[in-house]
Order: C-alpha cells, then sequence, then structure tokens
C-alpha cells in the first residue's frame, strides 16, 4: 500500500485497467539515448504497472513520477526507475508541487550518465536552488534583440522548496517495454505538467569515444521533440542550459521553430513516421486551447509552420485551401488586417508557403513591408522593425516568395538594429535563400548596430 504523508509513494505491485499502444522507441532508453539499439513491438491489451494513469483527451497517459529535491541530494549516483520503486522514494505529481523536467542525451547504451558526470552536476543545481545562490540570465546578444529574461536566486530557492525531479531514467520503466511505452507515450503530458524545463548537457564522452554538448542535444530528434512539446505546452517553460558549475543560462525559445524533429538524427530510423502523430496531434490541441484564449497570433503561426514542424515525419501535406478558404480559415476579413502590429495575412501566406495567395494579397494593395511593432521571442527571429521579407528570409527557404517580395519592392534594408535580410536568412540557416539575395543585393551584406556581417552571425547563432 502507498505510505501516508503528503506524497503517494509506489510500489511494484499495483496495476491498472489495459491500453493498447503503439512505440518503436529503442528499449535502451526511455530518453534522449543517442545510441540505443532496437525497438518497441506494439502491444495490445497491455497491463503497466504503478498505479499511475490519467485519461487525457481520450489518450491514457501515465501521471508522472518524480523525485524530491532531497532524494535526490541524498542519492550517491543515479538509479534506475525500477530500483527506486522497491526503495519506495518515487512519488506521484500532485497539485501543488514544483517539477523540474530534465531533457539529456545518454551517455551510454544502459545510462543516461557516466562517472557521474551529470548527477553529480544536477545536485549542485538544486544544492544552489535550495540555498538561493543560483540565477539564470540570457546571454547579452539575446537580451539586446529580445529583451531582459532572468530568473532569481529568490525564485529558485521558492520553487526548490516544493522541488521535484523528472529525470527519464528514474521517471519511465525500464526493464519492462510493456511499461515503457506507456511512459514514452506520456512525455508530452509530463512536459506539459512540468514547472521548469532545464537541459544537463555537460561535455562529455559517449561510451562510442565521441564527445557530446549541448550542439548533440539540439541534434537529436527526440530532445527536439521535448523542447517542441514544450513550446506546445499550455504553460510552456524557458529553456534553461546547464552545460557545467560556471555555465547556466536562459535560451530564448526559437530553435523549436528553426530546427524541425524530424530533421534531427534517430537511431532508429522509424522514430521519425512514430513521432509524427504525436506532434501533430500536440499541434492541432494547441491551435484549439489558442482559440479558446484569443490568441489569434499563436493560432496562426501554428497553421503556416504545421509543414515546417512536421517535415521529415512522413505525414501527409493538408490539402491546399483556395483565396477564400484560407481567409476564413486564418480568421482575416481583408488584406489590410493587422497592419497596425506587422502581423498581417501576406506575412502569413508566405510563411505559409503560399504565394498565390500572397500574390492576391498584394493586388488587394497589402502591406509589403508591415514591419513588427513589438519583440516575438517565441517565434524566432522576430524583433521590432522585422518586415516581411525579413521573416520569410528566415523561416523558409522559399525563392519564389523572395522574388515576389522583391518585385513588389519589399525593401532588403536593416531594421531597428540594423539587421538586414542577409543576417535573417543566417539566422534561419536557410542558403538558398541567403545566395539569391546576395546575387540581387548585395547591398544588404552590411555590418548590423553590433558590429556583425551576416557571415559573422554563421559563428554566433550555429
Amino acid at each position: 500500500m502507498p505510505q501516508q504523508g503528503r506524497h503517494r509513494r509506489f510500489v511494484l505491485s499495483e496495476t491498472v485497467p489495459a491500453t493498447r499502444l503503439q512505440c518503436s522507441r529503442p528499449t535502451q532508453s526511455a530518453g534522449c539515448n543517442a545510441d540505443a539499439g532496437g525497438t518497441l513491438e506494439t502491444y495490445g491489451d497491455q497491463r503497466h504497472a504503478d498505479r499511475q494513469d490519467v485519461v487525457l483527451d481520450g489518450i491514457r497517459m501515465q501521471i508522472p513520477n518524480v523525485l524530491p529535491f532531497e532524494d535526490v541530494l541524498r542519492m550517491e549516483s543515479i538509479q534506475m526507475h525500477e530500483d527506486l520503486l522497491k526503495e519506495g522514494v518515487l512519488v506521484e505529481r500532485e497539485v501543488g508541487m514544483n517539477v523540474l523536467f530534465i531533457s539529456q542525451c545518454w551517455l551510454s547504451r544502459s545510462s543516461p550518465d557516466r562517472n557521474n558526470i551529470k548527477w553529480n552536476m544536477l545536485k549542485d543545481l538544486l544544492e544552489a536552488m535550495t540555498q538561493g545562490s543560483l540565477e539564470f540570465m540570457a546571454g547579452f546578444t539575446y537580451e539586446v534583440l529580445f529583451g531582459k529574461h532572468e530568473i532569481t536566486g529568490k525564485e529558485l530557492q521558492d520553487f526548490a522548496r516544493r522541488g521535484h525531479v523528472w529525470f527519464d531514467f528514474c521517471s519511465v520503466p525500464q526493464t519492462n517495454a510493456e511499461h515503457m511505452v506507456l511512459g514514452v507515450l506520456s512525455i508530452p503530458y509530463y512536459i506539459g505538467e512540468a514547472d521548469m524545463f532545464i537541459v544537463l548537457q555537460p561535455p562529455a564522452q559517449h561510451e562510442n569515444e565521441k564527445y557530446y554538448d549541448v550542439r548533440t542535444w539540439a541534434s537529436r530528434g527526440w530532445c527536439r521533440a521535448e523542447r517542441l512539446l514544450n513550446a506546445l505546452s499550455k504553460k510552456p517553460k524557458q529553456i534553461l542550459i546547464v552545460e557545467s558549475r560556471h555555465r547556466r543560462y536562459i535560451q530564448v525559445s526559437r530553435d523549436w521553430l528553426l530546427y524541425p524533429v524530424g530533421r534531427g538524427n534517430f537511431t532508429v530510423d522509424g522514430d521519425r513516421t512514430l513521432l509524427g502523430p504525436i506532434l501533430e496531434v500536440a499541434i492541432k490541441q494547441r491551435e484549439l486551447f489558442a482559440l479558446e484564449c484569443n490568441d489569434l497570433l499563436f493560432y496562426r503561426m501554428l497553421r503556416v509552420c504545421r509543414s515546417i514542424l512536421l517535415v521529415g515525419t512522413g505525414l501527409p501535406s493538408e490539402l491546399q485551401l483556395s483565396f477564400e478558404e484560407w481567409m476564413r480559415a486564418m480568421k482575416f476579413h481583408s488584406a489590410c488586417d493587422g497592419e497596425s502590429t506587422g502581423w498581417t495575412p501576406l506575412r502569413f501566406a508566405l510563411y505559409d508557403g503560399r504565394c498565390d495567395v500572397a500574390l492576391a494579397l498584394l493586388e488587394q494593395g497589402a502591406d509589403v513591408q508591415a514591419p513588427l511593432r513589438k519583440i516575438e521571442p517565441m517565434w524566432g527571429y522576430h524583433i521590432r522593425g522585422t518586415t516581411i521579407l525579413h521573416g520569410l528570409a528566415c523561416l523558409r527557404d522559399l525563392p519564389e516568395g523572395i522574388a515576389l517580395l522583391l518585385k513588389a519592392k519589399a525593401e532588403v534594408s536593416g531594421d531597428e538594429q540594423g539587421l538586414t535580410a542577409l543576417h535573417y536568412a543566417v539566422f534561419g540557416c536557410q542558403i538558398k535563400t541567403f545566395d539569391m539575395l546576395m546575387a540581387l543585393h548585395p547591398e544588404g551584406f552590411k555590418y548590423s548596430s553590433f558590429g556583425h556581417s551576416p557571415l559573422a552571425c554563421c559563428f554566433l547563432t550555429n
């Protein structure tokens, strides 16, 4: 029986009703394991241990198993989920708890850690949070572009008072593939329920002798999925990067849009197609939530970025809407809507790759510039003064869209920070767009107000 008290502890003998699942997640990993082998087969009428399920939108998911901060601090090394269950250490996430979600790449086929590198760093992190001696800040360049981002020591200390950790190796079953399936498919729920998102990725050598760091994390498909699901959650968390005891910072959330899951690295290639439907459901649910909240910017951006977010997952393209259908679906009434903010139908049409819709809007008198009036860091490099050409140059390699804007006399010149369309193409790694702009408008190759040329930005952003 569960122990009495404010936490509900688990024992292995508890069971719940059956559920039907499919998954091809590597059996050695319920986390972002870069080199796990094998796949999880299809299971039907399954039963999983630990009575920790919840039905959400008709889908059965596990309630997160988490570790209290004090238990993490007393543990000398990371322990597997099943061992922690036997010890009665894991607790069920409850209202009022503060849950810290850990995202990371594994350092071996059988464990996320080697020589306690990550575990000791996690303990140092939690200790500093508990003492109030830790804070997170964004870098100088990000602060200039997107404004100040900071989490103070007092805020982190308050978080630690009821702090709990979700760590895949500890929180998701590892030895029973049937139980692991449900845990893996519940990751969107885990992330949505978490209160803080930390990337714990110190530079370290994998057992395959390669060195892994935060760039490795950013390249892994499953890690990208976790980052995307955080952005799509009802309460998206800032991405907190921990690379060492002295290098901890806030990463302004943008890569989830620029570096899609399906283009990431997977050990099991079939995981791309596995993740497609999961991500599609998450996108549609977030669209509905955005409409409920009257957040039309979020709704519209998700609609036009669907093909970007799902590229490489094997999902078919949506049917192409007519101009009138597209305007209705996007909740627009005229070509001039949104001119006071810069988020106009023309901007969204080109972000959607719909040059036909864009041409019709231009013929109706749409503003070809439409610079943004305020910063929107959630959506990549959208700062004050970002024109439609700037945004498109960053978001998509769409030469015909660039040509359409240039023909309509769109300016390549800089925004309020002196960033030209060439800088934006570099930010988004849009090589075709960069080459096209260099050929047609070499005058756009100039220094920003920071003294950076477009090529210099390659080293700053990638």
